[in-house]
């Protein structure tokens, strides 16, 4: 039995991503950061749904941070995001 040497051709780091549902009260223009995510990294999906009516309110975000952007005022949601975890 010989001991080999290798060539490495690719190195790639792995991402580890999480999903979270959150409750919150939320009007138009709020933001809300999501701590458990890493805020270096774009949250890879988000949706914001009215609680009461199960309709979704838009909401934009950028890095960790979502800003509802629907119109709403005091709406009770839950909100489902997956993101990348942080290392």
């Amino acid at each position: 039995m010989a001991s080999r040497t290798y060539t490495v051709v690719k190195q790639q780091d792995i991402v580890y991503l999480q999903n979270i549902t959150l409750d919150a009260e939320v009007s138009q223009n709020d933001t809300i950061t999501v701590a458990e995510f890493d805020s270096s990294q774009e949250l890879k999906s988000l949706l914001v749904v009215n609680k009461s009516s199960g309709a979704e309110i838009t909401a934009t975000s950028s890095l960790n941070v979502i800003t509802i952007t629907g119109s709403c005022t005091n709406a009770d949601v839950r909100i489902f995001v997956v993101g990348v975890k942080p290392q």
